[in-house]
């Protein structure tokens, strides 16, 4: 082989190898620069990672801090809450906005839309949700009663749809319950148709701000325009519409418009038999609800037809032994100018009562003289104030006149005893400070809230509910309890005095010191007490849903929920 060849064929060998030297080391490099890449991009993932966790703890920083302060749409404001923390080796933001108007504390119901912002290296990251004020009731409304205390059953026989439970603990004595019952302590005692849970988690229940939002809208009547005294008892007092109920006793009885003491007419009474004859008028109904020992204050100006005599009212019963009770009062002498004849009795008997009549008899010398009789009138004097034989209502206000369109009135009882007795309410009532055994006590209320959500009694004290199961007799009360302007469901608004109501109270009851229930209790809708509970006798209960689903001012729970598919990644 000649030089020449050889030295071509090292140049050609060497070339090959510088060649194979330069790809190598152009894959070395490009490995090396795709290492760098791939390092830079793992580093760009992690930040951003990091970045977008940085903007979800921003998110629930806001939520947290929404969930934990229920006044918060008065302490922060539409925009940045909070600015480039440090975290995780970046920084996090939160933004809040009020898409509706920005403005945050103008409304709770106005939705709110929370941007976290995140940092970390060059990476930044947005997510957003939207919330929307959600409503609930205070988990205590699910039960027909819950007690912020203990729940006593004494002598007690209670059912109950949506159950009853206390806070602390449940004893029942000689009482039967036809209810799941529920108490944050032990439950003793009694006999328990349905479940029982001992040690249960404590319900929510409401305070005695509770009540504010309905002392700022309410109307309040003063105390002391409520009255001791009953509305009239007696029906056809001034005889202008004839003489009916009132009867004849052994005499003649006739309406006369040539002497009255009011307005036209007058009651003569004459050809008396005796000085025991004179006008009656069946009070049976009257003694029956009432009860013995009850006062009554009864006055009537009388004249004579020209002979002087001394004139006095008398009470005669006759129970169920035929046993006679009378009693008399208001001894005065009468002549032939008008005189007020007045007394007060306070009857006592034993036994029940069948019959009994109230008479104006007089005597002396002119006993059997004739008479006139007008303006008559017998109220029952209770010792405490007391709302009774009354319509009260959003367009109906019998103590000051002033209405409230949503029926809420208000009454600061000043430490005074208040009853409620005998009376249709169609509206919210909101006692405050009543005196000791401040009471439904013991005769038929027919009784709703004007606005169907609202409670029907709040209390700010201790109260009794004893209301009687006995129907609420226009007849029995001379009271109209529809009249114009204020009717009822299943009768419509009139000007007679014939229709008859069911005892029962229908909407929530809150009572934020001690309750007793006594005697037999109807009420359909929560009862919540904020102390102890007693309950004797009988009590039914009916669960309303509604008030869960709907509560009433001061009832509720109202929280920020994100709205359905709203969380996302946002764009800057």
């Amino acid at each position: 082989m000649s030089r020449s060849l050889s030295a071509a064929r090292s140049g050609q060998v060497f070339i090959l190898v510088l060649g194979t030297a330069m790809v190598v080391s152009t894959l070395a490099i490009s490995a090396m620069a795709i290492q760098r890449l791939q390092q830079r991009a793992m580093l760009g993932y992690v930040d951003a990672a990091q970045a977008r966790l940085n903007a979800q703890a921003a998110l629930r920083i806001g939520l947290e801090r929404i969930a934990s302060n229920p006044q918060w749409r008065l302490d922060f404001s539409d925009g940045m809450w909070i600015s480039e923390t440090s975290l995780g080796g970046g920084t996090y933001s939160l933004i809040a906005n009020d898409p509706s108007d920005n403005d945050l504390s103008d409304s709770d119901q106005d939705p709110l839309v929370l941007r976290g912002e995140g940092t970390k290296g060059k990476s930044k990251q947005f997510v957003e949700v939207t919330l929307a004020p959600e409503t609930s009731g205070l988990h205590c409304l699910a039960a027909n009663l819950w007690a912020g205390g203990d729940v006593s059953l004494v002598g007690a026989t209670v059912f109950a749809e949506g159950g009853i439970g206390a806070q602390q603990n449940l004893s029942a004595t000689s009482s039967l319950v036809s209810s799941s019952v529920e108490a944050g302590g032990s439950i003793s005692g009694g006999s328990f148709q349905q479940d029982t849970t001992a040690n249960a988690p404590p319900r929510e229940l409401p305070t005695v701000a509770a009540l504010d939002e309905y002392k700022s809208r309410g109307t309040w009547i003063h105390i002391s325009s409520i009255p001791f005294e009953s509305p009239n008892l007696l029906a056809n007092t001034n005889f202008e519409q004839g003489l009916e109920p009132w009867q004849a006793f052994n005499c003649d009885v006739t309406s006369s418009n040539s002497e009255s003491h009011g307005a036209l007419a007058s009651m003569l009474v004459s050809d008396r038999l005796s000085d025991e004859a004179g006008p009656a008028y069946d009070w049976t109904s009257v003694v029956q609800g009432y009860g013995s020992g009850t006062t009554y204050r009864i006055q009537g100006w009388v004249r004579t037809d020209g002979q002087s005599t001394e004139g006095q009212w008398v009470l005669e019963l006759q129970n169920e032994d035929n046993t006679l009770f009378r009693f008399e009062g208001g001894l005065a002498p009468l002549g032939t100018s008008w005189q007020l004849l007045a007394a007060e009795m306070a009857p006592t008997w034993s036994g029940r009562i069948i019959e009994a009549r109230l008479r104006l008899v007089s005597f002396g010398d002119g006993g059997t003289a004739d008479l006139y009789l007008d303006d008559v009138s017998a109220r029952r004097v209770s010792p405490h104030r007391t709302i009774q034989r009354q319509f009260l209502g959003p367009n109906h206000n019998p103590y000051t006149g002033e209405t409230q369109p949503e029926g809420i009135y208000l009454i600061d009882c000043q430490g005074e005893r208040v009853d409620i007795e005998s009376s249709r309410i169609v509206g919210t009532l909101v006692l405050i400070q009543p005196g000791p055994g401040s009471a439904m006590n013991g005769k038929p209320v027919f009784w709703q809230p004007a606005v169907r959500h609202f409670p029907a009694l709040l209390v700010e004290g201790d109260f009794l509910l004893n209301p009687s199961l006995a129907a609420l007799s226009e007849a029995e009360l001379l009271e109209n309890f529809n009249p114009p302007g204020n009717g009822d469901v299943l009768y419509g608004e009139d000007t007679d005095q014939v229709d008859l109501y069911p005892s029962r109270l229908d909407g929530l009851v809150f009572v934020t010191g001690e309750l007793r229930i006594e005697g037999q209790t109807k009420v359909r809708g929560p009862v919540v007490c904020g102390g102890d509970v007693l309950i004797q006798d009988t009590l039914y209960l009916q669960r309303d849903a509604m008030f869960e689903m709907d509560p009433p001012p001061g009832f509720a729970r109202h929280s920020m929920q994100p709205v359905r598919h709203s969380l996302r990644r946002a764009i800057r």
